[in-house]
């Protein structure tokens, strides 16, 4: 399954699968390979790839008191750029998307409710 989603003017381009007849998958998004359920409160989050930049993220999550569920990543090493799918307990709000894209290493955020 192939599909094209624009969110915040930015083409989302995801590919899925369908195994044992009910188990939906993400399998790549932009190009990143990824095996995530597509469920819940996601963010998208493309970053550099360099050391620290999930502590970041998870830490100012947590003082926030946000769960990650999972946090799934993909590098692209060619471009030293990484992508994440981290799926959350709960909505993130635009104050707590603002403090995250102030995060230099973060090239772009988005939330995806599923």
């Amino acid at each position: 399954i192939n599909s094209c989603v624009e969110l915040d003017n930015i083409e989302n381009i995801l590919d899925g699968s369908v195994f044992d007849g009910n188990q939906l998958r993400l399998v790549n998004i932009l190009g990143y390979e990824m095996d995530i359920n597509p469920i819940g409160n996601l963010l998208f989050v493309k970053n550099e790839d360099i050391p620290g930049v999930i502590g970041k993220v998870g830490s100012l999550l947590g003082k926030n008191n946000i769960n990650i569920g999972a946090y799934i990543l993909s590098s692209a090493t060619e471009m030293d750029e990484a992508f994440a799918v981290i799926r959350l307990d709960t909505k993130v709000s635009s104050s707590i998307l603002k403090l995250l894209k102030e995060v230099p290493e973060i090239l772009s955020v988005q939330q995806i409710i599923c």
